[in-house]
């Protein structure tokens, strides 16, 4: 025990794989799936001949971040698509509570009113599926591999579920889910502009809103925040991520996936990534990938409601595009050549794509390094920005950078359109400025004080609104907004999470992150589920109160840690 782990504590550090063994110690449960005799089995034995796939899974419950954690690993020699499918099944059995409290906590959320989305997300499955069945181009034979994952997480959960029917634990049951539940789970953000695009009547009515609802409703529409840095002598490089959304979405997962498929166009084996219960893509996003690749994004609104007529089911949704250009591509620009492909038009991003492959500490920066691509409906942009990141930084924070995409997407029309009403709103339509943005100029004056890793946790949970001129007094203009703290306005809705690395961990596909609204590392009281507060707002599965830290993320600690407890700790009861 102590020679196989012994490289293992020499790379992470024993002060801290300490400190996380603390935490997890023996919370860490380790199973595999066999199949025999035509069905698929769950089994505790790690080590069995006969398994297609392994995992370990540590709940947020036990850990310092609220961060849970998810490894899984495939066994090389099956079928590609046997591998992918026992990947799904082992995540759909071993987090199916997690993947029931986020299902009711998406369903209260989006409170879809008609059988628009849900019909639109059957026809495109079903599209998808006969375009892999009758399709032989890589691109094709990739997403299959894709959905078989998807079919076994649904199988995954629904042997948890029945199993759950059967415990004499006095826990209540599992709810069985049908396959539209976990579609909808999957297009979480795809559903941010079908809806409405099929419910109009959800679409903003903007001449309605006097100045100060034009300002909060934009602030809240802020869709993450994003930054790429650089030092001043080009020695390190840091990607940092913090994810805005309804408070509703805090239960969540780190994901490392090794997947051993033998097919050559999936050039992706192990990736580490931000996640959510039931999901199998980041959403947020932030990936760090052995193919020498990183992924952030944030997302860009559409406010000319007008694209959303080019929406077909006949198209490739988001979360499936993001993982065939993660497995396909190995450059920033094959990624955005994939990205671009059968664009569905839903959850409209900016994307930047970090090379890790061209980056030398100390040495100038190589041509795509860093690649952008936004896309909207109809139409994808994508070009190198290693120039713009050579002066320091590149930020991100829902506005669109391309021209074409900013005008076609609506904002400029958007901005004259609130000029055209006075001085009030204005100041409001800044929201919605590329230069002039609250988090735009924050990070204009903040980023270049990022020296280390330490300085960019902090400015990435930074909310400093009572005191920052930059905030003008509210709560959302922050790199870490809180809307709950709007005395306006509250709302359960801002930046609910942060992730960091640095060259060196981006390269190990390391990372550190923390889950929660902004709270003491920000000078703020921590986020907390009050009686009262915000009771409508469905939180299954949750902590009471959001006090967490900072805490490393990655396959190898999680390995360690489990490699330490005992053996009959977290084995499968």
């Amino acid at each position: 025990m102590l020679l196989a782990t012994k490289p293992i504590l020499l790379s992470i550090g024993s002060v801290v794989l300490a400190h996380f063994c603390a935490a997890a110690a023996g919370h860490i449960t380790h199973i595999a799936v066999v199949q025999s005799h035509g069905t698929f089995q769950i089994v505790s034995d790690t080590e069995h001949p006969g398994a297609l796939a392994t995992a370990s899974y540590l709940d947020s419950l036990h850990t310092s971040s609220g961060w849970g954690q998810l490894s899984i690993s495939t066994k090389a020699g099956s079928p590609d698509a046997l591998q992918l499918y026992a990947a799904g099944f082992l995540e759909g059995y071993l987090t199916a509570h997690r993947i029931s409290d986020h299902h009711a906590n998406m369903e209260a959320f989006f409170n879809i009113s008609s059988s628009g989305p849900s019909d639109f997300l059957l026809a495109q499955d079903a599209w998808a599926q006969e375009q892999v069945a009758t399709g032989s181009t890589p691109f094709w034979t990739t997403l299959g591999l894709i959905l078989q994952q998807h079919d076994g997480l649904m199988d995954g959960y629904s042997l948890a579920a029945n199993d759950s029917q059967n415990t004499a634990s006095g826990t209540p049951p599992l709810p069985q889910l049908n396959r539209i539940d976990f579609l909808k789970l999957s297009a979480v953000g795809d559903l941010g502009d079908l809806v409405p695009a099929l419910e109009p009547k959800k679409q903003v009515q903007w001449e309605t809103l006097d100045a100060r609802d034009v300002e909060e409703t934009l602030a809240s529409q802020g869709h993450c925040s994003a930054l790429v840095k650089v030092t001043g002598n080009y020695s390190d490089l840091f990607l940092a991520h913090s994810s805005w959304f309804t408070y509703s979405g805090m239960v969540r997962i780190y994901k490392h996936y090794d997947f051993a498929v033998a097919s050559p166009h999936h050039k992706l084996r192990r990736t580490s990534f931000s996640s959510y219960p039931g999901e199998l893509s980041s959403d947020d996003d932030f990936y760090l990938m052995d193919t020498g690749l990183a992924l952030l994004q944030t997302t860009n609104d559409i406010l000319d409601t007008e694209l959303y007529k080019l929406l077909t089911p006949k198209s490739v949704l988001n979360w499936q595009r993001v993982r065939l250009a993660n497995a396909m591509a190995d450059t920033g620009k094959e990624w955005a050549d994939v990205v671009s492909q059968y664009n569905s038009g839903t959850y409209n991003n900016q994307y930047m794509i970090v090379d890790l492959k061209l980056f030398g500490p100390g040495q100038e920066l190589q041509p795509n390094l860093l690649w952008v691509v936004e896309q909207i409906p109809g139409l994808t942009v994508a070009e190198d920005q290693t120039e713009i990141l050579s002066r320091g930084y590149w930020p991100s924070y829902n506005v669109p950078f391309y021209p074409e995409i900013y005008r076609r997407s609506g904002y400029l029309k958007f901005q004259k359109e609130q000029e055209a009403r006075g001085r009030d709103f204005v100041a409001a339509a800044k929201q919605k400025s590329y230069q002039l943005a609250p988090r735009a100029t924050i990070f204009r004056r903040d980023a270049g004080e990022v020296t280390d890793l330490a300085s960019l946790k902090r400015l990435m949970r930074s909310n400093d609104y009572q005191n920052d001129p930059y905030s003008d007094g509210k709560a959302l203009n922050a790199i870490c907004g809180r809307g709950d703290l709007d005395g306006a306005k509250p709302r359960a809705y801002g930046c609910y999470d942060s992730k960091v690395a640095n060259f060196d961990m981006a390269q190990k596909l390391a990372a550190e992150g923390i889950v929660g609204p902004a709270g003491r590392e920000a000078g703020l009281e921590p986020f907390e589920w009050k009686e009262g507060s915000f009771a409508q707002v469905a939180h299954h599965g949750q902590p009471r109160v959001f006090d967490f830290k900072y805490e490393p993320l990655s396959a190898e600690l999680l390995s360690a840690a489990g490699a330490l407890q005992s053996p009959l700790h977290g084995a499968l009861q």
